[in-house]
């Protein structure tokens, strides 16, 4: 059996129940990112003028300076094409997972608990791999070499942290990563019990049209049109409350690999 399939079967199961209105998700997190990038532009303007204006209250008229020389110009002017290494993306995407649920759970506590984790494998034992805390000195010899979870360690993140919204207090797990549409040992699906469950048969591979949400007792899973698989669950399976707020976190078009 998989590594990364028995890992993930567990949170998978039985289909979950789901009435969802995903339009009504991905318009609300496509709103909340157009006022994130409003407020960002908005607040830009803002330093701008005010620096502006305090610099001539202060000087009088302000002299043109010297120009920049063409090469700085360019290096300004030019962004940066260097790839994203996997810690800065597991820090990336911890800050948007932070901010969505502090978004739709004014008041959230406990944010600062959800702490990265990593596989540490054991093969033939049951289960096959457990979560520890991250660990940047044994990361890459958690698992063996030819394990489908060290193959794929650098696209799949996993936090552990303890919530509290509305006087109720939680334990989670959430994982975000790549769909994992084909096996690198050669099986032709790591999660085929994910195309038969998601609306549509196939919704959950890369290049589908719309956003796929599953969410029921146990788990909250959201698939993306780019590969990108969220889900959030209880540690000990327990049940897991605040269903919609999970969902409007993992349809948030910030949340992606």
């Amino acid at each position: 059996m998989n590594d990364y399939r028995d890992t993930l079967d567990e949170y998978v199961g039985t289909a979950p129940r789901t009435a969802i209105d995903i339009d009504d998700l991905v318009h609300r997190g496509r709103r909340a990112e157009r006022g994130r990038r409003i407020a960002a532009a908005s607040g830009g303007l803002v330093l701008s003028a005010v620096a502006a204006l305090s610099a001539v209250s202060l000087l009088g008229a302000v002299a043109p300076g010297p120009g920049l020389p063409v090469a700085a110009s360019a290096a300004v002017s030019t962004p940066s094409t260097r790839a994203e290494t996997p810690d800065e993306r597991a820090q990336r995407l911890l800050e948007v997972l932070q901010a969505a649920i502090a978004r739709e759970a004014p008041g959230v506590t406990g944010l600062e608990t959800l702490r990265r984790q990593m596989h540490v494998c054991s093969p033939g034992a049951t289960p096959p791999a457990r979560l520890v805390p991250y660990d940047a000195a044994t990361f890459d010899a958690a698992c063996p070499a030819d394990s489908a979870l060290h193959r794929l360690r650098l696209e799949n993140f996993d936090w552990l942290g303890q919530l509290t919204v509305g006087g109720v207090t939680t334990a989670v797990r959430i994982h975000v990563g790549a769909v994992p549409a084909e096996d690198p040992s050669g099986e032709p699906e790591l999660m085929p019990e994910l195309g038969r469950k998601l609306p549509g048969g196939g919704a959950g591979v890369p290049g589908a049209p719309a956003v796929a949400v599953m969410a029921g007792d146990l788990v909250v899973q959201v698939v993306k049109p780019d590969g990108t698989l969220f889900f959030v669950g209880h540690p000990e399976k327990r049940t897991l409350p605040w269903t919609e707020l999970w969902q409007a976190v993992g349809v948030d078009p910030a949340l992606h690999l």
